[in-house]
């Protein structure tokens, strides 16, 4: 545990950025990424390595100001407005009462984090995600790096159903997959990684890994060609015979972490209202959010619905605490509005226009057609 550090207070600008963070978020691919943002004050610091495994990818464009964000018209912004002023009191009153019902215990997931916050303001922190996890991810990910460095070329095949064609590999996409390759072999070859894989089952799925993505190199380097078929059969052959297991490793690994923890604080720091009123946020990425794990723990844990419970929350893309806890205090807010405005405790989370969207869709489509699955791969 790290020590009491002060709790933050949330600000309307935050508030600002929660609205910005839930709307216009653009999400990380990586579906075990977590949130991309400093941790809190007290984490360890994050080491990263740098200069040995720079790859001649294509140089990447200047960097340029962003297009600016549409946002509300005028006429919902102009402060000369007396409407627009009423309008501005409504939305401080809103935030303050978001504030005032944040009065409580909660946990927040942030990243390979819990933190406990109690109402006096006391916090506890917990590393619920251990090495083991990030090994294991970090060796899955080089036949997910091999897949993204070919699949570009492959795309338009693949999509057309001619995933037996060879396509014949440019000079730019083989000088990066050789790069890869000659990183991917001094890597597994380090003796401080070599020591992280100790149990024999751990050495093998690593090696089993390493040796598919090395046979499907030499191939593709070897013909400079590769084809759809001969790309997924390297994958799905890693998938199959190890990354589905350590992902199984990984998993139980977390939720074993994630539990002896919330115990420790159930029997040593939370008293039993704050246990039955506890609260607890869950911060996913976008691409990860469905059936989350920590979502799945806290859900079987609470007795409460992984999708909606107004006990537990998951937010995606948040990369900030004052951000979670501003978010929370938002949905704290809307259950009792929706309640006591339409009889539905969950109608806020809901676009409030829902009812008039699907009458106006009808006029102008009819009602709605089976789903066509649209799915091309």
């Amino acid at each position: 545990h790290y020590p009491a550090m002060a709790r933050p207070h949330a600000t309307a600008a935050a508030l600002a950025l929660a609205l910005v963070a839930c709307v216009g978020a653009v999400a990380a691919q990586c579906p075990y990424y977590q949130h991309g943002a400093s941790l809190p004050a007290g984490h360890p610091p994050i080491r990263t390595r740098t200069g040995t495994h720079l790859l001649p990818l294509r140089d990447a464009p200047a960097a340029a100001d962003p297009p600016a964000w549409g946002g509300e018209s005028p006429h919902a912004t102009n402060t000369s407005d007396s409407l627009v002023l009423l309008n501005l009191d409504f939305q401080k009153i809103y935030h303050e009462a978001g504030q005032e019902l944040l009065e409580g215990t909660y946990i927040i997931q942030e990243g390979d984090y819990l933190v406990l916050i109690r109402a006096n303001g006391e916090r506890h922190t917990a590393l619920v995600t251990p090495p083991t996890y990030h090994d294991n991810k970090m060796i899955a990910h080089i036949p997910f790096a091999t897949f993204l460095l070919l699949y570009p070329t492959l795309a338009e095949n693949d999509r057309a159903k001619r995933r037996s064609q060879s396509v014949a590999l440019t000079g730019d996409v083989l000088a990066n997959l050789q790069a890869y390759n000659k990183s991917m072999e001094a890597t597994i070859e380090d003796p401080a990684v070599l020591a992280r894989f100790t149990a024999p089952a751990d050495r093998a799925r690593q090696q089993g890994i390493v040796g598919e993505v090395r046979s499907f190199m030499r191939a593709v380097g070897a013909s400079g060609t590769v084809s759809v078929d001969q790309l997924f059969a390297m994958t799905r052959a890693c998938a199959s015979k190890y990354i589905l297991e350590s992902a199984d490793i990984a998993g139980a690994a977390q939720v074993n972490a994630t539990h002896a923890a919330v115990m420790h604080w159930k029997d040593t720091v939370l008293s039993a209202e704050e246990w039955e009123q506890l609260w607890v946020i869950v911060v996913t990425s976008h691409m990860a959010h469905i059936n989350n794990i920590f979502a799945q723990y806290f859900s079987r844990l609470l007795g409460v619905d992984i999708v909606q419970s107004t006990r537990m929350i998951s937010l995606q893309q948040i990369g900030d605490e004052t951000t979670a806890i501003t978010l929370l205090a938002t949905h704290l807010t809307d259950y009792p509005t929706g309640s006591a405005f339409f009889n539905s405790t969950y109608r806020m989370h809901e676009d409030l226009l829902a009812d008039a969207g699907r009458k106006a869709c009808d006029k102008l489509f009819g009602p709605p057609a089976p789903v066509v699955d649209d799915d091309p791969y």
